[in-house]
């Protein structure tokens, strides 16, 4: 460890103790320090001992009377009581009342809390201003930020941007590099400061059982959803949760349809049964006043005949395919049929890669390229837009049909689905869409696959940039830096690639090439422009074939979420949108979605914060003052956590 050698006089901090320097001189790389207190004298080693960063003292000097009035009202407008944020007053951000509320909860003693705001209201923002009252109280407190890889980048710079501070990558490279330059045997997990990991490092069973037995002081998990499912993500959340002092979970969409994923949210970080749920903050734009326009715009687009043949035959295979399923196998037919049909609604490339996939498992023995998709690979992303372990369980199910049989099937199915490549309707749609379009547009799909075909019917070359789950970070880095520096005018994305970007101040329009089985992603989708901070309308394009498979069932409910945006509350559990399995029955079935049943008691949205939150002003020039005198208010009787 290199620091600058001190001055007499400078103070540092040495084991969370504020020392005076009498003497300091430099033989070779060690440090040695000559320091005192008020009772004592004591001489440490650098860099054996560890001093904090040389603070100077300064000299002092004469000012005129106005002059150190104005130097004294600045110091009691900053003077601050012990509920007050005091790192709101200095932080680069337009402070708003609601975006308080969080760090006042934990402040006055919530261990976990969830935030569930609506896309674009600054649910990171919020999640800054804790961590930087956290370190502005305790500047040795310890924070992990746990966040999709794609995102690491973008927190480290929010925080050191807008709250000035100084952010840890938690890699192999960075820990080996502490390791090398500190005491022998020392953990780097135990320095102070705020880590920054992603999901797929930390679940790692050698990260978790390298990481100190220390609490946390604050762990912070953004797209909190992605850890509520049955996986090691979960394990590794759940175990980082129960060991901090304090968790803030961060999800836009909390409630995917599935009741048992969002019982697993609410039970991150849970020490035992009698802990009462997570404080959960919940606000939409309608809430926050932030109500913009948007123009949703349906796309109902014709399918050429080639297409229209291939659906032909993907419904016989399905009622074959169902009939052969009887009731032993019903469940494993309807999730492979599901994985064809949304395929199938997507593009027709990303069908044929499918059917492809599947006749390598039967035996097919076609082409090497999909000879072992079946099995494991060693790889750290479970987010993935070409094949995940749900699909992957589903196109290597057993369902009942006589394998020569399928096979045959499935062959002619993929005769038609490469003849129709040519004639992609809703590749050509969008290609005369963007073709005339005078500003910048986003282009969403589910699935990779798509957007190659995207790419290839689009034929603009240079003008598009791609952000997918193949791509590396410095690859999606460089993709995102065309498009927002105008190189490129089109940003062609999936689910995967689009998540968390702030994408507002560059465009307002967004085209969604399919209908997500989770109208939830439509709002993540169309949130990537509609956030705080967009000064326009905003407009979203839906691309729909005229076709039951699409046209019908997705379509009511893609309007249906539109409409509603199922926000939560006193309902959030038992409005909760359908999960995939219900939606592939009622698709075969010709029958009508059922929402998910509520499995408990549902949780209240909390508002008894709102008040003292509220009396913060951001152009108030005793910011500290007046927000120190609206949180000594007395906040109204309101539902909270569950309690009256």
């Amino acid at each position: 460890m290199h620091i600058a050698v001190p001055m007499p006089g400078d103070v540092v901090w040495i084991r969370q103790r504020r020392w005076r320097v009498e003497r300091a001189r430099r033989d070779r790389n060690v440090v040695r320090i000559d320091v005192r207190s008020r009772d004592e004298r004591l001489t440490f080693l650098a860099p054996f001992d560890r001093p904090a960063a040389v603070n100077r003292m300064e000299r002092l000097s004469r000012v005129r009377a106005s002059h150190a009035l104005a130097r004294l009202a600045d110091l009691i407008g900053r003077s601050f009581t012990g509920s007050t944020i005091g790192s709101a007053v200095d932080a680069a951000i337009d402070i708003l009342p609601y975006q308080l509320e969080p760090s006042i909860a934990m402040l006055s003693g919530a261990r976990r809390v969830l935030l569930a705001d609506e896309v674009g209201l600054g649910k990171t923002i919020q999640a800054g201003l804790a961590i930087a009252e956290l370190h502005r109280r305790s500047p040795s407190a310890r924070t992990l930020v746990v966040v999709p890889s794609t995102l690491r980048d973008q927190w480290t710079s929010e925080l050191t941007r807008r709250f000035r501070i100084e952010c840890r990558a938690a890699d192999r490279h960075e820990l080996d590099a502490l390791a090398r330059r500190g005491a022998y045997g020392e953990n780097p997990w135990r320095r102070p400061g705020v880590w920054i990991a992603s999901f797929d490092f930390v679940k790692q069973r050698h990260v978790i059982e390298a990481l100190p037995n220390d609490p946390w002081h604050l762990l912070v998990v953004d797209e909190a959803h992605a850890a509520a499912g049955d996986s090691e993500r979960h394990d590794a959340c759940s175990e980082l949760a129960r060991r901090a002092r304090q968790v803030l979970l961060l999800t836009a969409t909390p409630h995917n349809g599935d009741g048992i994923r969002f019982k697993r949210l609410l039970d991150l970080g849970r020490l035992d049964e009698a802990e009462r749920g997570p404080v959960l903050f919940r606000r939409t734009r309608e809430d926050t006043g932030f109500v913009r326009e948007k123009r949703v715009r349906w796309q109902r687009i014709r399918l050429s005949k080639p297409e229209t043949e291939v659906f032909q035959a993907l419904a016989a295979f399905e009622s074959a395919a169902l009939q052969a399923a009887g009731s032993s196998h019903r469940d494993e037919a309807i999730l492979l049929l599901s994985v064809f049909r949304k395929r199938a609604v997507s593009t027709m490339r990303a069908l044929r890669i499918s059917l492809e996939r599947r006749l390598a498992w039967l035996g097919d023995g076609f082409g090497p390229s999909h000879a072992d998709w079946f099995q494991p690979h060693l790889t750290f992303d479970e987010d993935s837009d070409d094949i995940d372990d749900t699909d992957r369980d589903s196109l290597s199910g057993d369902i009942g049909f006589r394998s020569a049989a399928e096979r045959s099937w499935l062959r002619r199915l993929r005769g038609l689905a490469e003849t129709a490549e040519r004639y992609e309707s809703k590749v050509s749609h969008v290609a005369s869409l963007v073709a005339r379009a005078r500003e910048p547009v986003i282009v969403f799909t589910e699935f990779r696959h798509s957007l190659e075909a995207l790419r290839r019917g689009l034929q603009v070359g240079s003008t598009v940039a791609e952000l997918h789950g193949g791509l590396t970070p410095l690859e999606r880095r460089q993709q995102l830096a065309r498009f927002l520096d105008g190189t490129a005018t089109i940003l062609l994305a999936t689910d995967v690639g689009g998540q968390g970007l702030n994408l507002q101040e560059r465009a307002r329009w967004v085209v969604s090439l399919e209908l997500p089985w989770n109208p939830l992603k439509l709002e993540q989708r169309c949130g990537r422009v509609d956030r705080i901070g967009q000064s326009r309308s905003v407009h979203f394009s839906l691309v729909i074939a005229r076709h039951p498979f699409e046209e019908g069932i997705l379509s009511r409910l893609a309007q249906r979420a539109l409409i509603a945006r199922r926000a939560l509350g006193d309902d959030c559990v038992g409005r909760a949108v359908p999960d995939s399995m219900a939606v592939g029955a009622a698709l075969f079935e010709n029958a009508e979605v059922a929402e998910s049943p509520p499995l408990f008691q549902p949780i209240h949205v909390c508002n008894r914060w709102h008040d003292p939150a509220a009396c913060y002003r951001s152009d108030c020039s005793r910011a500290g003052s007046c927000f120190a005198t609206g949180a000594r208010q007395r906040p109204r009787r309101r539902e909270a956590s569950g309690r009256r």
